[in-house]
């Protein structure tokens, strides 16, 4: 079950991080099953492929709306305190804000994760994230991911399967990711494509 309940909340809010968090907005969530739509009811908020573009997560922060589930697995990986966690279609690079080694990539920030970026860089990475940030075509994409791990190293990839090229059942989902890598911690909520992804996987090689 992940840790991320009530305790957890209240801890992280109260520590130097989540108390920075709590008075930079004015309504915190961490439901592992919020929804944009849970806040924009309207349908305000437009999606383009130009960029740099705003993302969702600017949207909402801009309305004075933060979750913090992804602080969650930031925190889980900090225990092992890498010198870098790289946050891997970073968006805007919001996280980096909060934590000294939180190096974010991605193509609003000028640096397109492509297959040469991604083989250039095997075997270097501590840690990483990627919320709903990676090209996650199907679950056998998690592959090129961990390859980017040390043999101690420990990845976070949140995905919506809704988001697959050929619809896959969760269950199936879940037995190919777990032959592939080394699942620490899964868990998947029945809902339409998610904010922080309906499917949040830490993993190692």
């Amino acid at each position: 079950m992940p840790g991320y309940d009530s305790a957890w909340q209240t801890s992280f809010l109260a520590g130097p991080v989540g108390s920075r968090v709590d008075s930079d907005f004015t309504t915190i969530v961490c439901d592992p099953a919020f929804t944009l739509d849970d806040y924009d009811i309207n349908n305000d908020f437009n999606f383009t492929d130009s960029w740099p573009c705003t993302t969702p997560r600017d949207y909402l922060h801009s309305k004075g709306w933060c979750s913090i589930l992804p602080f969650y697995y930031i925190e889980q990986l900090q225990a092992d305190s890498p010198d870098t966690i790289y946050d891997l279609g970073c968006g805007n690079n919001f996280f980096a804000g909060y934590y000294s080694n939180v190096t974010g990539v991605d193509l609003n920030i000028g640096e397109n994760i492509n297959d040469s970026w991604i083989s250039e860089r095997e075997g270097t990475m501590q840690a990483f994230v990627s919320f709903n940030g990676l090209n996650m075509q199907n679950p056998n994409d998690i592959s090129r991911y961990k390859n980017l791990l040390t043999s101690d190293g420990k990845g976070v990839i949140t995905f919506s399967g809704r988001n697959f090229l050929t619809p896959i059942d969760d269950n199936d989902t879940e037995v190919t990711i777990r032959s592939l890598v080394n699942v620490i911690e899964y868990e998947t909520v029945d809902q339409d494509i998610g904010f922080d992804g309906a499917t949040r996987v830490i993993f190692s090689r």
